[in-house]
């Protein structure tokens, strides 16, 4: 090959495959939830309305929820906020087995999770 045949022959491959290729962008959840904080709090809205059985129900399904996602969540948060997460959480399960839930306190500890895990978007 000639000179000038090599040059063509890098020119074009050049033009058609650039030697740097952009990063693919990903496309992280708005939190450490998954964009589904939303979820949660519709669920905390009808606690209220159910049979304490139902409360019960629904107050372990958010408790799963939650401590499901706290790994998630867990690189991104320091170790004393991680302990407090998990401190939350454990909190929240107490509540949930109790044989008459405190709906309120439920709730606003609930948020407080929430709160923590959102800031770690």
């Amino acid at each position: 090959m000639s000179v000038a045949a090599i040059a063509d022959h890098v020119a074009f491959q050049s033009i058609a495959e650039p030697a740097w290729r952009p990063r693919p962008t990903r496309t992280r959840p708005a939190s450490a939830l998954g964009g589904q904080a939303g979820t949660v709090r519709e669920m905390l809205l009808v606690l209220g309305t159910l049979t304490t059985a139902g409360q019960r129900h629904s107050m372990n399904k958010i408790v799963d929820f939650l401590a499901k996602h706290v790994p998630g969540a867990g690189y991104q948060l320091g170790r004393r906020n991680k302990e407090a997460l998990v401190r939350l959480i454990e909190a929240l399960r107490r509540e949930s087995v109790r044989p008459l839930p405190e709906i309120a306190l439920f709730c606003h500890q609930t948020e407080n999770v929430l709160a923590l895990m959102s800031a770690v978007a």
